[in-house]
């Protein structure tokens, strides 16, 4: 069962969806928006993080990572349109 969730919020977009709106509650000054994607797949997400020492903003972030043909997590593609 336990896996079952843990699948059911990394690998789909309603739990990473969960996962985003859980970390905006938790962490003061984070924002991050993924509107009907996933985050391990290569479809964007904005992140906005704001403290008294840092002021972040990356748009259209894209993370694509594969495990299928390397030893471990390896990362495919890692980009953004904006890093601020």
């Amino acid at each position: 069962t336990l896996l079952v969730i843990l699948f059911c919020l990394l690998f789909t977009a309603p739990g990473n969806q969960l996962i985003a709106y859980t970390a905006n509650k938790l962490v003061d000054g984070l924002a991050i928006n993924i509107k009907n994607g996933r985050f391990l797949y290569n479809d964007t997400f904005d992140i906005t993080y704001r403290s008294p020492s840092l002021d972040f903003t990356a748009e259209q972030l894209k993370l694509d990572l594969y495990w299928w043909h390397c030893d471990g997590v390896c990362v495919e593609n890692f980009s953004a349109k904006t890093v601020a």
